[in-house]
């Protein structure tokens, strides 16, 4: 009877293995409350950002179409590819990239991986331009992957390479430049306030 028990155990255990599929992480505006649903503006994907536009503390959903056409009035711009919960030391705090930025002319858009409203609230604040993250209803997909995938190749258009990502992407009059692991900083953008740190 054990040896039954011991063969039907781990039967039973592949059996459940191969029943599981695992579709990807998630945008995440469905897991959002009421109340935080309110500060994600579906933006529709005919209508122009203005560049003139202020960091109110909502979360845009935009198209790469629809950044890169906003970035075609603005010199230099960065584009960085944030991840609320990235721990490698190509992710940097928002308040840095943004010091970064502001101390070299650039224009800084952020576009969010996916969201996790605690770290948005957190970090964003210190933005001149608001959070953006690319438009589910316009991709028709919140799957992580595919939803950012098409958001990139829309912003590169043929620059696009999906071997060659980087979260930093320069753009000049909405042509892009190039890509960077992260940027150059200065010796005082690397002191200890600037580390990219949260709690678990």
């Amino acid at each position: 009877m054990k040896k039954i028990c011991y063969l039907f155990i781990p039967l039973l255990l592949l059996s459940s293995c191969i029943s599981i599929s695992f579709t990807g992480l998630r945008i995440g505006i469905d897991k959002l409350s009421n109340e935080q649903k309110q500060q994600v503006v579906m933006v529709p994907a005919d209508k122009i950002i203005n560049t003139a536009m202020v960091n109110d503390g909502k979360i845009y959903a935009v198209t790469g179409s629809q950044l890169r056409d906003c970035m075609q009035k603005l010199d230099t711009c960065l584009v960085y590819t944030w991840s609320p919960h990235c721990k490698g030391e190509n992710c940097m705090l928002l308040s840095a990239v943004q010091d970064y930025c502001s101390a070299n002319g650039y224009k800084l858009f952020v576009v969010a991986d996916y969201i996790n409203f605690e770290q948005i609230i957190q970090q964003a604040s210190s933005l001149e331009y608001p959070m953006f993250i690319a438009n589910v209803d316009y991709y028709q997909t919140d799957v992580c992957r595919k939803c950012n995938t098409a958001f990139a190749k829309d912003l590169l258009l043929d620059s696009y390479d999906a071997s060659n990502y980087s979260r930093y992407r320069i753009f000049a009059y909405g042509n892009y430049i190039k890509s960077m692991s992260r940027p150059s900083m200065p010796e005082k953008f690397q002191t200890i306030e600037y580390l990219y740190v949260f709690d678990n």
